[in-house]
């Protein structure tokens, strides 16, 4: 057992895990040196998603579903257990494509992304009904 103990410290010295802000750190340092290579980053990155844009734009809301849930802080306490497969039906059953701006909506806001709360509406549309909720007026 000690010698199992032994080399999992030296496996764990070996790959030290660093914080966010030193891997951005060392990112912004790297493609400093290097701008061409931010710039072929970049610029697969935003073939990428206009092509996913076109092709499956379910996957982008899911995905930025699940940004705002680990990220955003008026968030972070709601759980999350709508899967990408609910979504692409979510899409389909609300005939997402023929909306100008799709937007994921919850039909009850102090509950979570559940397949059964969530609905897709226009972007216009959602924004309104967040400032009614929020008590956010236009006058």
């Amino acid at each position: 057992m000690e010698n199992n103990e032994i080399e999992l410290k030296e496996c764990s010295n070996k790959y030290p895990s660093y914080s966010y802000e030193k891997r951005k750190e060392y990112r912004i340092k790297h493609y400093l040196k290097n701008p061409n290579k931010l710039k072929d980053k970049l610029k697969k990155d935003s073939i990428r998603y206009f092509r996913l844009k076109k092709t499956e734009p379910w996957k982008i809301v899911y995905w930025n579903v699940k940004r705002r849930i680990k990220n955003d802080k008026g968030y972070k306490h709601l759980d999350m257990s709508i899967t990408l497969n609910d979504v692409k039906d979510l899409w389909y059953l609300f005939k997402a494509w023929e909306m100008k701006r799709p937007s994921i909506d919850r039909m009850d806001n102090s509950k979570g992304y559940h397949f059964w709360n969530c609905q897709f509406i226009e972007l216009s549309i959602n924004s309104v009904k967040d400032k009614k909720r929020k008590g956010v007026s236009n006058g």
